[in-house]
């Protein structure tokens, strides 16, 4: 942790959005960053996290579902706070503390020229870009760079009497596929049905885009495997596979794996590939 920032903690700010139940009054929760001199808060992002340990809650609040409700969407009554920290009630306690030491990291990360220039808008906006999931990321872009390039090969053979079949393949990707999806899926279910054809298109993509397609399914095969060595789950940690983790911790792993798979050359293409995407989407 930056020396320079003296304490990170929650807070109900009992001065907006009161809930009422029962009884008790249930305020949203909020994450204050002391400094020297200065206090900061931010909205604590834990309605997001809970979202998977939904089913943690329903036992914790005993079938109660207005209570359940409350704390999904990151209200707390100050009895309910105070007892979730005490006794380290699951997954509350762990995603608090979790939050916390994120914040931290990404203050310490930022660096010391960041820390004193540091508001609520600026922390809240590093803290949002170091907690999306990469892996959401990752497919958007690709997806862009992907229709971009056969948007370009759709006008080149519009009118070129021995590139129809490219055009018809091209027409039919941009026009008749549901780009809603992921490109991910997109591109399995595809591979599954039209190999063929798709290695056609892809045969007149540029390098760089066939090389970080490559590189975004290397990643996405390991996934499953990602989130089991980090735990998050089990450990009721937040559990994206973030930014900071890919800067922590994930970089490395994968490293590791593709070297292993792929050998060192292509291995260094792929991260240096994934890892240029995140410096483009998040201006490293």
């Amino acid at each position: 942790m930056n020396p320079d920032v003296s304490n990170i903690f929650h807070k109900l700010l009992m001065s907006s959005d009161t809930k009422k139940y029962k009884s008790e009054n249930f305020y949203s929760l909020w994450i204050v960053v002391e400094l020297n001199g200065k206090t900061i808060q931010i909205k604590s992002k834990i309605s997001e996290y809970l979202k998977l340990y939904r089913s943690d809650l329903d036992r914790f609040t005993q079938g109660e579902k207005e209570l359940c409700e409350l704390v999904c969407s990151g209200h707390f009554s100050e009895g309910l706070l105070n007892d979730m920290i005490t006794h380290k009630r699951f997954p509350v306690y762990n995603l608090l503390e979790d939050e916390k030491y994120v914040v931290g990291k990404v203050i310490e990360m930022k660096g010391k020229e960041f820390l004193m220039q540091m508001t609520a808008e600026s922390l809240e906006d590093e803290y949002q870009k170091y907690t999306l999931e990469i892996i959401d990321v990752f497919d958007r872009h690709v997806k862009s760079a992907y229709l971009k390039e056969i948007r370009e090969l759709f006008h080149f053979t519009a009118d070129k009497a021995k590139e129809k079949e490219l055009f018809r393949l091209v027409d039919f990707l941009i026009h008749f596929i549901n780009w809603s999806n992921s490109f991910y899926n997109f591109y399995e279910t595809s591979f599954d049905i039209i190999p063929g054809h798709l290695r056609k298109v892809e045969n007149r993509l540029s390098h760089s885009l066939r090389l970080t397609i490559k590189a975004y399914l290397a990643f996405h095969s390991y996934v499953n495997t990602l989130l089991r060595l980090l735990e998050k789950r089990e450990q009721g940690r937040i559990s994206t596979l973030s930014l900071l983790d890919w800067q922590i911790d994930i970089k490395n792993i994968l490293t590791k794996q593709f070297v292993t798979l792929f050998g060192r050359k292509k291995s260094a293409e792929y991260i240096q590939a994934l890892h240029k995407i995140l410096k483009e989407e998040f201006n490293l």
